[in-house]
């Protein structure tokens, strides 16, 4: 049997480690983004009401706008690390957040070596 164990200091280490690679800006299509833990829960949450708007038919793939449920048009955009705001289509959007889960995801996996 394999016993392993990690002491409670080097298990800290490893996950302030892992936290501060996260708060790092990351490079998505030629832009610095944010992804910290708050971040990512916004990017994963517009991008499941994305997803949910395609599955209804309200958009398309290379839709840049919405309406919303109060008939309000709402562009799709995210802010860059430097405060810039970029539109996005919902391709992009849906793109850009798996890259975002996919880096997030990398961090993690980095963290367990």
């Amino acid at each position: 049997m394999l016993v392993s164990h990690v002491s409670p200091y080097a298990l800290e280490r490893k996950t302030s480690a892992r936290n501060e690679a996260l708060k790092a800006s990351f490079v998505w299509d030629g832009s610095l983004w944010q992804v910290r833990f708050l971040d990512r829960i916004n990017i994963a949450r517009k991008a499941a009401r994305l997803n949910s708007l395609l599955l209804l038919g309200d958009v398309s793939l290379t839709d840049t706008t919405y309406t919303d449920t109060d008939s309000n048009t709402r562009t799709i955009a995210w802010r860059t690390t430097l405060n810039v705001n970029r539109t996005l289509s919902v391709e992009e959007f849906l793109r850009f957040s798996i890259a975002v889960d996919e880096h997030a995801e990398d961090k993690y996996i980095e963290s367990w070596a």
